[in-house]
């Protein structure tokens, strides 16, 4: 896999300030995107006095057909063969003190030694503060 990351942080010092503006995250295998990553809303973050930094930003990250053969060294475990499609939202809200996730996945034509050719679909939220 190639996978390739452009990002914008701005940073003002005096103000005790960064900004994180942008992250651009692609990722390839066999000259298909399998991944792609976003920042959906800039990421404002503070230190010293003014450590509560208002606002709230948003990160996306989308796996699109993965072939979970090829990824069995790196995972491990009993699958044997499947294609992964899953989604991640991360929302920062204060300054990144409040963390938001949901998480959508699915996965087809799965193999483990247990069963063959199934598909399944799971989907998530939570919080963490």
């Amino acid at each position: 896999m190639n996978a390739v990351m452009d990002y914008l942080l701005k940073c003002d010092w005096p103000a005790q300030r960064v900004v994180l503006e942008k992250i651009e995250l692609t990722g390839t295998q066999d000259t298909r995107r399998m991944l792609t990553g976003r920042l959906l809303k800039p990421l404002p973050l503070a230190w010293g006095a003014g450590l509560a930094a208002a606002g709230e930003s948003r990160l996306e990250i989308k796996i699109a057909g993965a072939d979970l053969a090829q990824w069995r060294p790196v995972l491990g475990g009993p699958v044997s063969s499947g294609v992964l499609d899953a989604t991640v939202r991360i929302t920062a809200r204060n300054g990144a003190s409040e963390l938001g996730l949901q998480w959508e996945s699915s996965a087809g034509d799965l193999s483990t030694p247990w069963f063959r050719g199934t598909s399944v679909a799971f989907r998530g939220a939570g919080t963490l503060a």
